[in-house]
């Protein structure tokens, strides 16, 4: 395997379905930052961006292993996560995840 075959880390979507509270940004905010402490991740920022008249919102903390989003679709109840990090964090990828 040459080196651009093997995987350089883990990329994860989640879907949810019949979800509620998916028009405030603002807990969503915490909860990013809480899962990337979680995993050992140094959050280098984070925005939030609310798309008003109950339109749903979407956000992404950024970290220095990769990311954590969420984008949500009130009309649908369907918000969608996402989480990447990348293997380079630590030895082997131990500790990346918990």
């Amino acid at each position: 395997m040459d080196e651009f075959s093997s995987s350089l880390g883990l990329h994860l979507i989640a879907d949810f379905f019949d979800a509620s509270a998916l028009y405030d940004p603002f807990p969503a905010e915490e909860t990013l930052r809480r899962a990337a402490i979680a995993a050992n991740a140094q959050v280098l920022g984070i925005n939030m961006r609310d798309f008003g008249q109950r339109a749903g919102f979407t956000g992404m903390a950024l970290l220095a292993e990769s990311h954590i989003s969420v984008h949500t679709w009130p009309e649908h109840g369907y918000p969608q996560l996402g989480s990447g990090r990348s293997w380079h964090c630590d030895k082997v990828g131990t500790g990346c995840w918990r």
